[in-house]
């Protein structure tokens, strides 16, 4: 009967398998199932991008799935000075699998791939931190993951609210989620009316500080708020046959009641920090970050994999979720179609210009 592998065993098989990467330095992890490593090496004379090495404890492979990968590289690579990795590869006592990790490759975010690339090869891949505060959009990144979770299960145990079940509470972050999109891409100027006939200023009323003090009477504001922008130009699509679609449709509202519900999750997107650079040094004039500072797109990963966590599948009504292999698939078919249609990508160039 073979004897079972220790994690220090099953982190050295990994290691054997990026013989060509010669350097390494180990990785401190407050998880006792976690043993993890950077390795990197040198191709004609020039470092290559390092791959994070992460052994697990058998019973522990959930910790591959995605956003959770994606919380567990954050809180591995916290304290590393240098650049950070753009793959890594996973291993317990039944399974290994390999992983772009942060949308590094053109995606949307972290994702499996058949292999970590050679050491010749690894180079062509750009490094993470081209966005100068690409450690704070991670820190961000996590920290909004756990505060959408928590208030989830405020509002589906603690501070009920006017929701009927869990897929209700989604809908309604995504309504708040708009609101302060609207909020940090618009100007102290925008304003709109009440339901009392009178001209309120939006940026003062959403905003968490002014919901703590105001209480219903902000919640009614914002509300009103919602039913003056669901519909905004700047959000409105308008298809092939002229058809104009807004995001969202003019019988929705917003449902929430309760103050105290308001009152969190506007906090969780409002108070971020200071913005810091990935030197941890405070970026001038961005003492009071906000959501538009968050690099790329982690905002719209955070919202999908909150989305994934707490949704219920209705399959009998036809309600799912497209699983993210199969987005990326269809993107990249997608893509590739029109990057061989000359026509289109002549009109996207025009327009760019």
């Amino acid at each position: 009967m073979a004897t079972e592998q220790t994690l220090d065993q099953r982190y050295q098989a990994i290691r054997t398998k990026y013989s060509d990467y010669t350097e390494h330095t180990p990785l401190n992890s407050d998880h006792d199932f976690v043993k993890a490593g950077l390795v990197w090496g040198e191709d004609q004379g020039n470092q290559t991008p390092s791959v994070l090495l992460i052994a697990l404890e058998p019973g522990h492979w959930d910790t591959s799935r995605e956003d959770k990968l994606d919380q567990l590289a954050y809180e591995l690579l916290a304290s590393v000075s240098g650049d950070w990795p753009v793959f890594a590869h996973l291993q317990d006592d039944k399974n290994s699998r390999c992983y772009s990790l942060f949308g590094v490759d053109g995606s949307d975010g972290t994702h499996s791939v058949d292999e970590v690339p050679s050491i010749e090869l690894i180079r062509n891949y750009e490094k993470l931190e081209k966005d100068p505060t690409f450690r704070w959009s991670m820190r961000i990144y996590t920290r909004l993951m756990h505060r959408f979770d928590a208030f989830h299960e405020q509002v589906f145990q603690t501070v009920k609210d006017r929701v009927n079940d869990k897929n209700d509470i989604i809908e309604e972050v995504a309504k708040l989620l708009f609101l302060e999109t609207f909020r940090v891409h618009h100007g102290d100027e925008l304003s709109f009316t009440d339901h009392e006939g009178k001209t309120q200023r939006f940026r003062e009323v959403f905003d968490h500080h002014y919901v703590a003090k105001h209480g219903a009477k902000a919640v009614e504001q914002i509300k009103a708020a919602f039913e003056a922008f669901k519909a905004h130009e700047d959000y409105v699509v308008v298809s092939d046959d002229g058809t104009r679609n807004a995001i969202f449709p003019s019988d929705s509202h917003l449902r929430l009641t309760q103050p105290e519900n308001y009152r969190t999750l506007l906090e969780a997107m409002q108070d971020l920090g200071s913005v810091t650079d990935n030197q941890g040094r405070m970026i001038a004039g961005k003492e009071v970050g906000t959501l538009a500072d968050v690099a790329g797109d982690l905002l719209g990963r955070v919202f999908d994999v909150f989305l994934r966590a707490n949704f219920e599948s209705k399959g009998g009504l036809g309600v799912y979720l497209t699983p993210n292999p199969v987005k990326q698939a269809m993107l990249e078919i997608a893509m590739h179609d029109i990057q061989q249609d000359n026509a289109i990508m002549e009109r996207l160039t025009a327009e760019a210009v």
